[in-house]
């Protein structure tokens, strides 16, 4: 009994040293490509994930426990990300803050618009959360491969190369989110209710609710991303997150 103990913890150290040493390395198994995580702002040599950060227009969501949403928080509505709203700049210009109120899928809604746009063209203004992570492509790799790496917090996370991507090249990865629009009246630290649809992989599709508190410095009429709970099992986002 005890030589089979013994065997069996071989085993595992092993197991765990390997998938370290991928963790380390970059190296692939199969499809996938495990990559080491950085969280600092120092260089990193080599194909790695790098954590951009906190985003301050975000915070994270959680399911609401009644069917109405009563008491929960200021009521809105969110839209998939991203959100895209074209706008005609002023001819006499927006001032120094370079923003101005749209009329978004959701009502009227603060937009900024880019460094680049003239008094009287047409822009438009793209809705988004921040990429948490960048990635840089491992040699070998090529569209379509999967990349595998561990958050702070120990969740493994994975994702597949996009088309045009070849070893050496970079690319964004953003959370699954929803964008929020602050409803008039609500202050930063108010939570703000909101419903998603929810697409079962048995059943028929339901509507949830979630809210999500209203991150420091935004202010109603503005917007910013919820970033939502992975489904449960059996469970897929019937909105397109991006």
């Amino acid at each position: 009994l005890k030589t089979a103990f013994v065997a069996q913890l071989v085993c595992l150290l092993a197991h765990v040293t390997m998938k370290l040493f991928r963790a380390l390395s970059g190296q692939s198994t199969g499809d996938s490509v495990y990559l080491p995580l950085v969280t600092g702002s120092g260089p990193a040599d080599g194909a790695v994930v790098r954590y951009m950060g906190p985003d301050p227009f975000a915070s994270l969501a959680e399911p609401v426990g009644s069917s109405s949403g009563e008491g929960a928080g200021h009521h809105s509505m969110a839209m998939p990300s991203p959100v895209l709203i074209e706008v005609e700049v002023p001819s006499n210009g927006t001032g120094e803050e370079k923003s101005l109120i749209a009329q978004g899928p959701a009502g009227p809604i603060r937009v900024y618009l880019p460094p680049d746009a003239r008094p009287g063209s047409k822009v438009t203004c793209r809705i988004a959360p921040r990429p948490e992570f960048r990635i840089t492509v491992p040699p070998g790799a090529s569209a379509g491969r999967s990349i595998k790496f561990q958050k702070e917090s120990g969740e493994e996370i994975q994702v597949q190369v996009p088309p045009g991507m070849k070893p050496g090249d970079t690319f964004d990865v953003t959370p699954p989110a929803l964008i929020v629009r602050v409803p008039e009246g609500a202050n930063p630290g108010d939570y703000v209710v909101f419903s998603h649809m929810i697409r079962p992989e048995k059943g028929p599709p339901r509507q949830e609710l979630y809210r999500a508190p209203i991150p420091p410095s935004v202010r109603p009429l503005d917007h910013f991303a919820a970033i939502m709970p992975p489904p449960s099992s059996g469970d897929c986002d019937g909105d397109e997150i991006e």
